[in-house]
């Protein structure tokens, strides 16, 4: 939360919570608030970064249900980031689509 606070000093164009965790995330966000203009690109990997041997540790479908928690904080843009694949990525571009 100091980050975040120390970097809207500087008066971005969003702020970025990537390669996080989706359980890190949530507590965050449910303790404290997001910015004003905000996304994010939730890490989906398992496994050891340092040895390179990131696997996939959530499937597309559970990760759209993960994202939907925070849609209604309207974040201006959603990703994906380690463990994810081209899988996920049409998963969100299709949940999108329906939404909007």
């Amino acid at each position: 939360n100091e980050a975040v606070k120390f970097i809207e000093d500087f008066e971005p164009s969003s702020i970025g919570f990537n390669c996080i965790k989706p359980e890190i995330f949530s507590k965050y966000f449910e303790t404290f608030r997001t910015p004003e203009y905000w996304g994010f690109y939730f890490n989906c990997g398992l496994g050891d970064v340092a040895g390179e041997s990131i696997t996939c540790g959530i499937s597309p479908d559970d990760y759209i249900k993960t994202v939907e928690k925070f849609i209604a904080a309207k974040p201006l843009f959603v990703g994906l980031c380690c463990g994810s694949s081209p899988l996920h990525t049409k998963a969100v571009k299709e949940y999108f689509d329906e939404v909007y």
